[in-house]
């Protein structure tokens, strides 16, 4: 299986952002927004990241899950632009927000290796499987 990720970090600004970068950040991950383009600066969580992964392989995504404790949520999304433009996405949180000030999230995009097309059908079969894998 491969994913796309999109791996987003706000945190305050006393915070070192490096310790939640994801693993592999050169050779797998994109850096598409930094601290100008904060979401959540009005909370004051002026620093920013936004990190996107393409074509992460399934061992490279374990570690990531691993390093940053995100696990993934049971909740429809809108899903992610990617591959394919519009695809469905499996939504990714952690609790570090009440620990460390620090709000980590992510949207996934499980893609079957054996997969010829990402229809309805086999989207939920995916989203169960990670779902039952990763989450909480």
């Amino acid at each position: 299986m491969k994913f796309l990720v999109i791996y987003t970090v706000d945190a305050y600004p006393d915070v070192n952002l490096r310790q939640f970068q994801p693993p592999h950040l050169r050779s797998d991950w994109t850096i598409t927004e930094k601290d100008d383009q904060a979401d959540f600066d009005y909370a004051g969580l002026t620093k920013h990241r936004k990190y996107v992964a393409e074509h992460l392989s399934e061992d490279r995504f374990k570690e990531f899950i691993q390093k940053t404790d995100l696990y993934a949520e049971d909740v429809e999304t809108m899903g992610s632009l990617g591959w394919w433009g519009w695809q469905p996405a499996i939504s990714f949180t952690t609790d570090y927000w009440n620990e460390e000030g620090v709000l980590l999230g992510a949207y996934v995009t499980p893609f079957p290796e054996d997969a010829t097309e990402l229809n309805e059908e086999t989207w939920e079969k995916v989203r169960k499987q990670i779902i039952e894998e990763y989450g909480y």
